[in-house]
């Protein structure tokens, strides 16, 4: 791993003496031994040290950017400095040739005041490549991760959203609510009394026009205006329908409203509110309904077993 921000780093190569306290222009990097056996193998022979009781290599055994080649260490855009993938460390104290240099050739002033700009500009320019990249956080690149093109991310995140959109099918599916038992009529009638979905909706169908608008329990005890007082499903955070189907549950299977928060996925008092609002509505809206036939309508169809007998004359006798 890199150099932290707390942590001070140095090389273990043999008459090297780099170490992170002293590196203020951060020219350097330190970065720990390859985690395959063979690229840790070549890179203890090219240091020239054996693994044994005086030396072992652990997550503090580093090796410094200088003992590598320019074309092995390499930036990342996020500014990281890390490995190429099987670079061996390969420049030393006892690899540095000292032969001496050829006399340099005969040229003219002109060309002399040049070729020394030509070279500062490009010490300049080195040096603000080495101040500006950081001490990377990966010794490694292929500690990334593949890199992928452009289309390949494109197809993968278009391959994930269709996962999730799978996966949020499956989970609305598994929501309960009256449309998940509407193609099973008998969990239905378990748990509402009616008889098939067709029937609960067209109940709730002849009640909408008026559910839509009734006032609320809690806007009862609030108090509130006409106006604000619409549209139930905004201050009970469920549809209407399933509001109704909430409290068919209620009243047919008896469940506890800890019980039906939990199905429902509201808390207790949301529940206690939708009960308490839907027993008021019911009670106004069906208690208005004739639900006793008129004596003509008795006598209309009743079975012939028990067709009416004439009033029987009592006789007084004196």
């Amino acid at each position: 791993m890199a150099t932290g921000q707390n942590r001070h780093d140095h090389c273990c190569v043999p008459a090297c003496r780099n170490d992170s306290r002293y590196d203020s222009g951060r020219n350097l990097s330190f970065h720990s031994f390859p985690g395959d056996p063979v690229g840790r193998r070549q890179w203890v022979h090219a240091i020239r040290r054996d693994v044994g009781r005086n030396f072992t290599i652990n997550s503090s055994t580093k090796v410094c950017s200088a003992h590598f080649g320019a074309s092995d260490v390499r930036t990342t855009l996020a500014g990281k400095r890390v490995i190429a993938k099987g670079s061996v460390p390969c420049i030393f104290s006892w690899t540095k040739d000292s032969s001496s240099r050829k006399p340099p050739k005969l040229r003219s002033s002109s060309a002399a005041v040049e070729a020394e700009s030509d070279e500062v500009h490009e010490s300049d320019s080195n040096m603000e490549v080495n101040t500006s990249t950081s001490t990377a956080d990966l010794d490694h690149d292929y500690g990334e991760g593949p890199s992928y093109s452009i289309e390949e991310k494109l197809a993968a995140a278009i391959q994930h959203i269709d996962e999730l959109e799978v996966e949020n099918k499956q989970l609305r599916s598994l929501r309960f609510n009256v449309q998940r038992f509407s193609a099973d009529p008998d969990t239905l009638r378990f748990y509402t009394g009616f008889q098939s979905y067709n029937l609960l909706y067209a109940t709730y169908k002849s009640l909408e026009p008026t559910a839509n608008s009734m006032i609320t329990w809690a806007q009862m005890q609030r108090g509130a205006s006409a106006e604000s007082m619409r549209n139930i499903t905004k201050h009970e955070g469920r549809c209407c329908i399933d509001q109704f189907f909430l409290f068919l549950c209620y009243c047919k299977c008896g469940l506890f409203e800890k019980d039906l928060s939990i199905r429902f996925n509201v808390s207790v008092p949301t529940v206690s509110r939708i009960i308490i609002t839907w027993a008021n509505y019911l009670y106004h809206i069906l208690g208005s309904l004739p639900i006793w036939p008129t004596r003509a309508q008795v006598n209309e169809h009743m079975p012939e077993c028990f067709t009416p007998v004439p009033d029987p004359v009592i006789s007084v006798c004196q």
